[in-house]
């Protein structure tokens, strides 16, 4: 993602969802935040491109949940799993989609390298 583009945002905590759009958006790119992943599926396009940043535990769908429903729909977003339970950062598969898993809380400097890439 080197250029500017959309980072949907989705975390049921409020300072977390708000700091993070805070900070992709000093990055310079536009934000969009929900605080469920149903809020999110409500508005969700499989076209849309962009970053989707989602929390793994959400009340309600799940990160996980949310990510198979939108993989299974051929979404085009890069996929941020964050969780505060992860050992280190790693990749992860779905049948067709690469997710990245970043532990909470992550640096400035990881954010800025996921967009240049």
């Amino acid at each position: 993602m080197t250029e500017s583009q959309i980072a949907y945002v989705i975390d049921d905590d409020e300072a977390v969802r708000h700091s993070l759009a805070t900070l992709i958006s000093v990055l310079g790119h536009g934000t969009e935040s929900y605080e469920s992943a149903e809020q999110f599926l409500e508005d969700f396009c499989p076209d849309w491109t962009g970053v989707l940043f989602v929390d793994l535990r959400l009340p309600g769908i799940s990160g996980r949940e949310l990510i198979e429903k939108i993989t299974a729909a051929g979404t085009k977003l890069k996929i941020v799993l964050m969780t505060g339970h992860a050992a280190s950062d790693s990749l992860v598969w779905t049948d067709a989609h690469s997710v990245l898993v970043l532990e909470k809380p992550f640096a400035v400097t990881q954010l800025k390298e996921l967009f240049s890439r």
